[in-house]
Order: C-alpha cells, then structure tokens, then sequence
C-alpha cells in the first residue's frame, strides 16, 4: 500500500498491473518495478527486452537490501535462486531506481547513478494525537520481526514482576505458525498483554488504533540499517508515541521530542517506565511525532518528488 496504491493513486495518468500481467497499457512512458523486473527466477533479462522493445522507461522502486542476513525466514531460498545477484543486476539497468531509505539511497547510487530518495508517505488515514503510557504495541509479523521483538526479552522479565503494573504490552500480527507460537510466548511473558491477527493491506494500519505507545525494536544489523521509518510513519500518522532501537532508521528523529530510543536492553524498560510514569510526556511525544510525520513524508510532496525523477 505505502509503496504502491498510495504513490500510483497521486501519479499522472497511473494504473497498477496485477501480477503475471500480460498487457501494458498503450500510451505508457514508464513501468515500475518493485525489487525485480519480475518474481520468475532467472527472467530478469527477457523482462528487460520487453519493455526495451515497447520503448518503456523503467523504474525500479527498492525498499529493502537484498543481501539477508542468515536469520531471514527466507534466508535459504534467496541464496538459492541468487536473488542478490538478480536485484543489483536490475538496480543497474534500471533507467530510475527510487530507494526507501537514505542508507538504500547509497547503496543503490554505486550501482545505478540515476537513484533517488523517495521515502514512504505517510497515509492519508491518521488519528489525533493520544499518547499516555498505558499501553504499548509492535505492529510486525513473527516471519519478519521475532529476532527484532526478542530485545525487548528482559524488559518483558521486569513487566512480569510487576514493574510497571499499569502497563500492557500488545503484540498485532499473528499468523498460525510454529514462529507465531514463539513470538506469542514472548509477548505472553510480559504478564499483561493483548493480540490480534495479522490484517493486511490499509487494515493493517488501523492496529494502532489500539495502544498509544509503538515499539519498533531492530537488531543491529545490516540489512535493518537499510530499512526506511515506516514504523515511525505509521505511528505518527495515528496518534502514538514511539520507542525505537537507536539505528539508521529513526536517526532523523530525535530523542526526548519526538520518540525514545533505545540502545540497549535496560533502555527499552527505562524508556517505557519514563513514559507510562509521565503521560504528558507520551502525550507530547506523540503529538511532536505527528506533527514532524506529517510534514516530513507528507504525500503530496513525496508524491512530486516521484513525478519530477520520470523525465
């Protein structure tokens, strides 16, 4: 949605294709990709033919760096159909690549001159402000984020023996696999906590709705280093507070205005004890972040941004 539906609904003259699609649309300049030209392994070329031959300018629109480190759940299959090798092979005949993130600006810029920063908007969907240290919530997937949620572990222990004993912890986005069960048992060792199930698409955004503190835990690593503020954008974008780990990320955001950061495991409990002691504190941090949200990644001007990269 933040990097498709969104983008393509303030773009001139935009259609979204489905996958597999076996048209494009007379009258086309440019065709955008996200990641790859396309999902069939080894084809990258033959894609690259087609809109060649059709006299398409390409885009090729990356949000996440495609070397994984061994604890992605789909570390093996990667590695196996060298999709490294195919994203950078795409970067490099990509006639425009837009990058999520400044550290994916960088890297893409080595491969592919013509890359730009265009980082996600934030929805046009928002809530007012309504931090008070009550309750907090990690809007991710087990598949994508169990090693992230695990360095909020020990704060988790100090939660179990009543550190805090107004504060609930929420984990939003279970699905029904062994790593779902994992990550529910650690949530469950906080004491006080909430679930729901993974929604997707726009629903997804509205989990929010349901807790006034986010928290955005990243394992120091690279391919975390190149991910782009998204969970800061969703946040702000509906009324919360925010904790963040103190990586690339949030590096824009700043500590004790408009978030938290943590970096380390004492950090994440002193970090939340400090906003569940002081609601007009959260209150104002979530009202800081908001307003910053919604100037920073405003849609429309991300959205001119894209426009003025396709000449």
């Amino acid at each position: 949605m933040h990097r498709i539906s969104n983008p393509a609904s303030m773009l001139e003259n935009a259609r979204i294709l489905p996958i597999g699609f076996q048209e494009i649309p007379t009258n086309s300049t440019h065709i955008v990709f996200n990641q790859l030209f396309t999902y069939n392994d080894g084809h990258q070329q033959q894609m690259l033919d087609v809109c060649r031959a059709q006299g398409l300018k390409i885009v090729l629109d990356v949000d996440d760096y495609w070397h994984v480190p061994n604890t992605h759940h789909r570390y093996e299959n990667k590695q196996a159909t060298n999709y490294a090798a195919e994203v950078e092979f795409c970067i490099k005949n990509a006639d425009v690549v837009w990058c999520a993130s400044k550290a994916l600006y960088r890297k893409c810029k080595e491969l592919n001159k013509n890359s730009h920063y265009i980082p996600n908007s934030a929805p046009l969907k928002r809530a007012e402000p309504k931090g008070q240290g009550q309750r907090f919530g990690y809007v991710a997937t087990a598949a994508d984020h169990y090693h992230d949620a695990k360095l909020l572990g020990k704060c988790f222990d100090k939660l179990r023996r009543g550190k805090l004993p107004t504060a609930q912890v929420g984990w939003l986005g279970m699905r029904q696999t062994e790593l779902d069960e994992k990550m529910r048992t650690l949530f469950e060792s906080a004491g006080h906590c909430f679930f729901a199930p993974y929604q997707t698409h726009s629903a997804f955004w509205w989990h929010y709705r349901t807790f006034d503190v986010a928290l955005a835990p990243l394992v120091n690593n690279e391919f975390n280093k190149c991910k782009s503020a998204l969970k800061a954008i969703e946040a702000g974008a509906m009324g919360c507070a925010f904790i963040c780990s103190d990586l690339e990320p949030y590096a824009d955001l700043e500590h004790g205005v408009n978030c938290l950061k943590s970096l380390n495991d004492f950090d994440w409990f002193r970090n939340m004890r400090k906003l569940n002691k002081d609601p007009k504190l959260a209150h104002e941090i979530s009202q800081n972040l908001q307003d910053y949200i919604l100037d920073v990644y405003d849609p429309h001007k991300i959205a001119n941004e894209r426009q003025s990269t396709l000449v």
